[in-house]
């Protein structure tokens, strides 16, 4: 059986690493540089939730999408040929805290999506879905949303303190499929492990 390993930065194309048991080939990685990270550091510590798309190309971003929303929500406008989404957690001492189960349930539906940012105070943790996912694939958004809801509420109470909660939904994340990555505030880079189209 093969060792689960994180998907470190250093990875080229053509890499392959092992993730929960199955082969993940990851043939690029679309790459934030400085001046585009400095725009999601920015959005991240507004009062008011931003989200939007990343389209990458080989050299970089393509383009970016930004949606102003409230300060607990924002509405998707999706387009066909994006990779990453992304969306702000404002307060938030944690991208992950704010995490809701549409995130992950629209997440998983959206056949072109390959990976979600979530951004909180100029900390981003990028979850991205691995073919492990299939099954989940299947199921409706109302059906995704309600086993995320239980498992998240299960969390919350056998969870006594921020750090247990996350390192327990850290947990069940990876088993239920996605690729957790964390990158902190005071990083130049933000890599997101994608294909690029």
């Amino acid at each position: 059986m093969k060792k689960s390993i994180r998907v470190h930065s250093y990875l080229r194309k053509g890499h392959v690493v092992s993730h929960h048991s199955k082969v993940v080939n990851i043939k690029r990685r679309g790459v934030i540089g400085p001046g585009y990270k400095k725009v999601f550091t920015y959005l991240s510590w507004q009062p008011d939730e931003y989200g939007g798309q990343i389209d990458f190309e080989k050299n970089g971003i393509e383009r970016i999408t930004v949606n102003k929303g409230g300060p607990t929500g924002v509405d998707k406008v999706l387009d066909e040929d994006y990779e990453s989404t992304f969306h702000t957690h404002p307060e938030m001492d944690d991208p992950l805290l704010g995490l809701s189960p549409t995130d992950l349930a629209e997440s998983i539906k959206q056949k072109t999506e390959q990976a979600q940012m979530i951004i909180s105070r100029g900390n981003a943790v990028i979850i991205t879905k691995t073919p492990k996912m299939k099954l989940l694939e299947k199921q409706s958004i109302p059906s995704l949303e309600k086993h995320f809801l239980k498992e998240f509420n299960n969390l919350s109470k056998q969870s006594k303190s921020d750090k247990e909660y996350l390192d327990k939904l850290k947990t069940g994340l990876r088993s239920e499929g996605f690729h957790i990555t964390e990158v902190a505030a005071n990083k130049e880079n933000i890599e997101i492990p994608i294909e690029v189209k």
